[in-house]
């Protein structure tokens, strides 16, 4: 997994009416959930959890309209475990009340959540 970190950074979050966010901090993390389920011991291939290309979708936002509250989505796919044919699904949280508070993003509170039915 590689992960980035921007300091000082102007944030676009894309929702219509968007005010530019200047001065935050941006964690990206790249492929959390297929190096989850590595640290589980069942490897999937690279893309196997993707989001989709539309954020409503997945996004949460406060009445304003534009603050993003939460952020969550599942994911699912079948793995080959010693031969066997075995469901895994993730769970990906993030929540940003602690993050709009302090105007850091690194505030942000992140959960995955990886089931394997073994």
């Amino acid at each position: 997994m590689t992960s980035y970190v921007f300091t000082h950074a102007t944030v676009l979050d894309g929702t219509e009416g968007m005010e530019p966010q200047p001065n935050m901090t941006v964690v990206v993390n790249e492929g959390i959930i297929e190096k989850t389920l590595q640290e589980a011991g069942v490897n999937v291939p690279a893309g196997s959890a993707q989001l989709p290309a539309d954020k409503t979708e997945y996004s949460e936002y406060a009445s304003d309209g534009t603050t993003l509250v939460k952020e969550s989505y599942s994911f699912s796919g079948t793995v080959d475990l010693n031969g066997a044919a075995h469901e895994w699904s993730a769970l990906l949280l993030y929540n940003y009340s602690t993050a709009n508070t302090s105007g850091n993003l690194a505030d942000t509170i992140r959960i995955v959540y990886v089931y394997v039915n073994a």
